[in-house]
């Protein structure tokens, strides 16, 4: 009896090890195929045109594995700079959501002050989104007030708060420029 109860324990171990190796092996191609996708882009890079294709798919793939393994510890590394990749291609709804998910579940990703500004920086340039991008510019200078890019985030800030038109700024700063120069 000892023997069948040892024997039907091995059996689920083994059963249990067999299914935790068939997911490891998956993760580990999918951080195999991302990280061949990462190396195609940047090989593009020096091209004029980017294989939009190539793009989708690692979008899609780190998309996948962020939801598969959202604690794994290069998670937010591929959400950063596949967001890059998203903006790249005009996906800057897709950029945004990455770097969301970064900000909710990785607090600890030492790219955090950079994720919340670029957040702030798509939503205001790419998808004029003035009120995110109040919003997001906001927290970032409540989050990192010492940070490098507090300088930057606040300008920015400034001008969204301001209401003018980038043809408006640009008549002021020449304004101030003629009357500097008299």
């Amino acid at each position: 009896m000892k023997k069948h109860a040892l024997y039907l324990i091995l059996l689920a171990l083994t059963g249990l090890w067999a299914c935790s190796g068939e997911s490891k092996t998956e993760q580990d191609q999918l951080e195999e195929e991302i990280l061949a996708l990462e190396g195609t882009l940047v090989e593009q890079m020096e091209n004029p045109v980017i294989d939009t294709g190539s793009a989708v798919t690692l979008i899609e793939k780190v998309e996948t594995y962020a939801g598969r393994y959202p604690q794994d510890s290069i998670t937010p590394y591929f959400l950063y700079r596949t967001a890059d990749v998203a903006r790249g291609i005009g996906q800057a709804k897709d950029a945004i959501s990455m770097h969301n998910t970064i900000i909710r579940e990785h607090r600890d990703f030492p790219k955090l002050p950079e994720t919340m500004f670029f957040r702030a920086f798509i939503a205001d340039n790419d998808l004029e989104d003035r009120d995110k991008a109040i919003m997001y510019y906001e927290a970032f200078i409540r989050a990192y007030p010492d940070h490098p890019l507090k300088t930057d985030a606040k300008a920015l800030y400034d001008v969204l708060k301001s209401g003018k038109s980038p043809d408006q700024l640009i008549e002021e700063f020449q304004q101030q420029q003629r009357q500097t120069g008299e």
